[in-house]
């Protein structure tokens, strides 16, 4: 019996490195959710020392070149909630997460969907250049950072910065944000927070 696809991706993880993951990935086939979050528990249990943003970036790639499909539910509690969900994702699909994470939410992300249901210990929409983010919860630090593109959207309250130098975007944050001074530096995109409308750098 062979390899299992989670055990394949797995094993890609720890034998590669960023440069070598595109090559060997296209070589592992079709895998199922299944296999992503089997390959997420694998991690759990065997990695001491591993960063969030790498991780993260694998499973997008893992997306983007292995995964037949528009839905995947990743099981985040297996290592921790602590990963860096959609680094560099440039997949046509939706990412849910059911629980709290405790990383940077679509860092860079060009394409997608990512729907957090829950609260987010971390930075959302930095850099990001395309796609939309739904987090059903609070954010702990900034959203939209340098923001290029794309919409983020935050059911709950924010406790960093909003839209600091966003270039171009949409950021709705229905509750409140903690400090006023925390909207200052706004660029050209749209940013809504508890009703109020920020277009540009002009409040309306």
């Amino acid at each position: 019996m062979g390899r299992s696809k989670a055990k394949t991706l797995y094993w890609v993880w720890k034998k590669y490195n960023v440069g070598g993951w595109e090559e060997k990935l296209r070589e592992v086939g079709v895998v199922t959710q299944e296999d992503v979050n089997g390959f997420l528990r694998l991690v759990g249990e065997r990695d001491k020392l591993w960063r969030s943003w790498k991780l993260g970036w694998f499973v997008s790639l893992v997306l983007e070149y292995c995964y037949n499909g528009r839905f995947i539910e990743l099981d985040v509690e297996t290592v921790g909630g602590k990963i860096n969900v959609g680094h560099r994702l440039d997949w046509d699909g939706v990412v849910y997460v059911n629980g709290d994470l405790s990383g940077i939410i679509g860092h860079h992300m060009n394409n997608g969907c990512i729907f957090v249901d829950g609260c987010v210990d971390g930075l959302v929409g930095s850099a990001m250049s395309g796609g939309e983010i739904y987090v059903n919860g609070n954010v702990s630090k900034c959203i939209g950072f340098c923001m290029e593109g794309g919409m983020v959207i935050v059911a709950g309250c924010v406790s960093g910065y909003v839209g600091y130098r966003i270039r171009e975007g949409v950021i709705v944050v229905m509750g409140t944000v903690d400090r006023a001074d925390r909207l200052k530096d706004l660029g050209d995109g749209l940013v809504v927070v508890n009703g109020f409308v920020y277009l540009g750098r002009h409040a309306r």
